[in-house]
């Protein structure tokens, strides 16, 4: 594992545009997603160009997991400057790498810590969030780490698959089972 770096070594600071928009969100573990359609008359603040590949959070619910690298669906979107945004260095990181390290209950713990504000509403500002330091080896091995967690997700969502039959179908057995065990049968 290579030395861990500060998340400001692995980006740089994305452009502000004004334009006709498709505002985005984060939402804790899931990611980025489309919150609202807007024409740029409607903006009521600065917004900044998304593109696929930049890291983006939350600056309040980043200590709830809302960090995420955007995906390719939300390409030429905006977001506001309580989402700020970064393009990533992909000479230094595999940013699906990056987003397992944002699901992990250590990073959140790490935002929490630099979060400052009071009655639910503590954001973390840039140059904190840009302060955390994540483990993060070479390229090749990063992609390693992210194809195994890659595996290991698809292991776990068949276990809950497979639990989710099993139980419906003992859920579905059950009243037989007691009609059998209970029920009055004249012979």
């Amino acid at each position: 594992m290579g030395k861990p770096l500060l998340l400001r070594e692995v980006h740089e600071f994305g452009e502000t545009v004004a334009a006709d928009a498709t505002d985005i969100a984060v939402r804790p573990v899931k990611g980025a997603y489309v919150a609202e359609m807007k024409v740029a008359e409607e903006l009521q603040a600065d917004r900044f160009a998304v593109l696929p590949g930049d890291l983006i959070y939350n600056d309040m619910w980043a200590r709830h997991g809302s960090v995420a690298v955007v995906g390719a669906d939300l390409e030429n979107c905006v977001a506001s400057a309580h989402f700020p945004t970064w393009i990533l260095d992909k000479t230094k990181v595999f940013a699906p790498y990056l987003t397992w390290c944002f699901r992990s209950p250590w990073f959140w713990s790490e935002c929490e810590l630099r979060s400052r504000g009071s009655t639910g509403r503590n954001a973390i500002r840039k140059g904190l969030f840009r302060e955390i330091k994540i483990p993060l080896p070479g390229l090749d091995r990063q992609m390693e780490i992210h194809r195994y967690f890659e595996q290991q997700s698809k292991f776990i969502s068949a276990l809950i698959e497979n639990y989710t039959n099993l139980r419906t179908m003992a859920d579905a057995m059950m009243p037989s089972v007691l009609d059998q065990v209970l029920g009055q049968r004249e012979a």
